[in-house]
């Protein structure tokens, strides 16, 4: 099972399989990936806020990670947005509207028929929404339902995102 769902960390919550073993909490030493191997740049260059984009779902999953401090295994994939706010990228990817896109568009791609499969350049190339009031509020309730401390509570601000994403994608044509 993956520890990426929509707008939440399941790390330490939910076991795992990585290289064939199951892991609680699976972590990076990074001084000895460093010191042990040539990963230390691209490391580096990930050790920086940035989206990590679960990509083998059946709906786009993204974990915001506004600090900089975690770091994506396959099949994750990351984004730093560059034209708009992190929280902003993150109502975008986890807007309804974006997944029915990319699942019409890249469904089956993956290792299985039913799961999305986006590279970080599809996911970059995404056009962007108008600035509007309903992206803005949406881009709150991201935040809002990443920080939740139930489960009721983050998916009421998944559903008012999905709404008011809805509304600031009502102009904007995703590209074909």
């Amino acid at each position: 099972m993956g520890l990426i769902d929509p707008l939440r960390n399941l790390w330490g919550e939910t076991p795992t399989r990585f290289a064939k073993a199951k892991w609680s909490a699976p972590a990076v030493d990074i001084g000895r990936l460093r010191s042990e191997s040539d990963l230390g740049d691209w490391a580096d260059r990930r050790l920086v806020p940035k989206l990590l984009v679960a990509t083998q779902s059946p709906v786009l999953e993204v974990l915001p990670d506004e600090t900089g401090v975690l770091l994506p295994s396959v099949p994750v994939v990351t984004v730093v947005p560059h034209s708009v706010s992190l929280w902003h990228a993150a109502a975008l990817l986890t807007a309804p509207a974006v997944t029915a896109w990319a699942a019409a568009r890249h469904l089956g791609a993956s290792l299985s028929t039913s799961a999305i499969k986006l590279s970080a350049r599809q996911i970059e190339d995404l056009p962007l929404p108008p600035s509007s009031q309903a992206w803005d509020a949406a881009a709150t309730h991201a935040k809002d339902a990443f920080l939740a401390d139930s489960s009721a509570e983050r998916s009421a601000h998944l559903g008012r995102l999905a709404q008011r994403m809805c509304e600031a994608l009502a102009s904007k044509t995703l590209p074909s």
